[in-house]
């Protein structure tokens, strides 16, 4: 299957690790961000951001399952969220902080209190 995992950008190393148990199953992964360099602040930034946004939504596009390990604070990860469920993606929500959203609860979306959760459900 091919996943696209989304979060905040401090939690790099997490999505990274995460990313690596995947692949090590034979899965792929739509699009390592963690790999790219920090374009904040975004307005000084325009053309890279515009590159790297449309590259983004193309992997969750392209993706067959989308995950989000949820944070308390966090803007692109709930824009991608929102994209993936447009799209009628398997969705799985991980983390403590599950009440940030009304669409959590849509039936695409799955709600796990962890990333092992996420490992035994695929």
């Amino acid at each position: 299957m091919k996943f696209y995992i989304s979060s905040r950008v401090k939690k790099a190393n997490q999505v990274k690790d995460f990313a690596d148990k995947l692949k090590s199953l034979g899965h792929k992964i739509t699009l390592d961000w963690t790999a790219f360099e920090s374009l904040k602040p975004y307005n000084k930034n325009q053309k890279q951001s515009a590159k790297v946004s449309n590259q983004m939504l193309k992997a969750i596009k392209n993706c067959d399952v989308f995950i989000l390990l949820t944070d308390r604070a966090g803007t692109g990860m709930y824009v991608e969220f929102g994209y993936a469920l447009a799209y009628g993606k398997k969705i799985f929500v991980a983390g403590k902080h599950i009440n940030k959203s009304i669409f959590f609860f849509h039936h695409k979306v799955k709600i796990v209190n962890s990333i092992e959760d996420i490992m035994e459900e695929i």
